[in-house]
């Protein structure tokens, strides 16, 4: 009988042990799994923040800070006064600017360099309309590519 007993308790001692054991390789699993992909949760909010600052510098009548962040080819494309108007146009339509919500991300690229693709959706006092932007960043520096309505 006491070998039983002392069998019962060897194995409730292997079983907290076991028990220890699967705890800590789990914290040491997540752990990981979280250290290995915080450079992406941190360039995915880098990619947001680059774009909502665009948008309200926009907003605030800004025009210069967001012009300077404008790839040259869009630059080329659309001048300063021909930006200023348009946007001036959509303040007096919409209003100001409520809130900006991600609806889909495409993030490609190195740590270097890096391509988003990112649709959201624009709520204003006065309506909602949904753009569709891409950005380059290129060694921690973000460029607007493109920024275009989505009918």
């Amino acid at each position: 009988m006491p070998e039983a007993l002392l069998k019962a308790e060897r194995d409730r001692r292997q079983g907290r042990r076991n028990a220890w054991i699967v705890a800590v390789l789990t914290v040491v699993a997540v752990s990981a799994a979280l250290i290995l992909n915080l450079p992406w949760f941190y360039y995915l909010r880098s990619d947001c923040r680059a774009m909502e600052t665009f948008l309200r510098n926009l907003d605030a009548g800004r025009y210069g800070d967001a012009y300077a962040v404008i790839s040259p080819e869009m630059q080329a494309r659309t001048d300063y006064p021909a930006m200023v108007r348009q946007q001036e146009g959509i303040a007096s339509r919409l209003g100001r600017l409520q809130s900006v919500n991600v609806r889909h991300l495409d993030s490609h690229g190195s740590r270097s360099r890096r391509i988003t693709n990112l649709r959201v959706h624009v709520v204003y006092e006065r309506g909602a309309t949904d753009y569709q932007f891409l950005l380059l960043e290129s060694y921690g520096r973000w460029t607007v590519w493109s920024f275009e309505p989505v009918s």
